[in-house]
């Protein structure tokens, strides 16, 4: 839609990774900071369907400086005010909504395997829910009997300084099921409420992904949404 004369295959494939790249050959010293939704899905070591393999973050390939994930006004509007004070990407690594990466975990941030919250074992097959005697059969019976009410009792908050350590990156590449757990954990830590952060070793380095951005207040949301917006496609199209 926004490609003159509507013609397809004018984008390169992983686009965040080709235009971070020319960037940087442009503009050595200038950080780049990527986002958007492929870079939030590609944060951590991922599938990537043009090649059918396990790539690892594309923080790493793109050569960029901060990867910034999810709604990102709080974010972006940080780092903005911190690189006008003067800082550099090396004094940003704990804003929340963004990945860097490191040598090491953040200082004073406590780690937890992520095994410990994710059991490892067998991946099943998805059961077929029409089968006999399955919720969905159609002898299946039609009483549901209520469930007990479980009180939960109050739980401390362990997620505060602390990060969750994924398996690296040459694990989930050479594993599908240890793939799977990573995935299924990085799903896990996305309440901003309560998720930890993530460290996930690539080689000598590692990825740090800080938990994500607080939402916007509705008085925010509603001032983001009153700025002049122009509402059209840029005049090349």
């Amino acid at each position: 839609a926004y490609t003159p004369g509507n013609e397809g295959g004018k984008r390169p494939d992983r686009a965040v990774l080709v235009y971070s790249q020319r960037c940087k050959e442009a503009y050595k010293e200038v950080p780049v900071v990527i986002g958007g939704i492929e870079a939030s899905l590609r944060r951590i070591a991922h599938y990537d369907y043009w090649s059918e393999t396990i790539r690892r973050s594309v923080l790493f390939d793109a050569k960029a400086d901060l990867l910034v994930y999810g709604n990102a006004e709080r974010p972006l509007a940080e780092i903005a005010h911190r690189f006008a004070r003067g800082e550099s990407p090396a004094q940003m690594q704990d804003i929340r909504g963004t990945a860097v990466i490191r040598k090491e975990a953040l200082p004073g941030w406590r780690g937890v395997d992520s095994s410990r919250l994710d059991a490892l074992g067998k991946i099943d097959p998805i059961p077929n829910p029409y089968l006999e005697g399955a919720p969905c059969a159609p002898d299946a019976p039609t009483v549901v009997e209520p469930k007990p009410v479980v009180v939960q009792p109050v739980r401390p908050k362990p997620w505060e300084q602390t990060y969750v350590q994924l398996p690296s990156y040459e694990k989930v590449k050479a594993d599908k099921v240890l793939y799977a757990h990573a995935s299924r954990v990085l799903h896990q830590e996305t309440n901003p409420g309560c998720a930890r952060a993530l460290l996930q070793k690539h080689g000598d380095r590692v990825l740090w992904v800080n938990p994500p951005a607080i939402p916007l207040s509705t008085a925010e949301m509603d001032g983001v949404f009153a700025l002049p917006f122009q509402r059209v496609p840029h005049p090349a199209y």
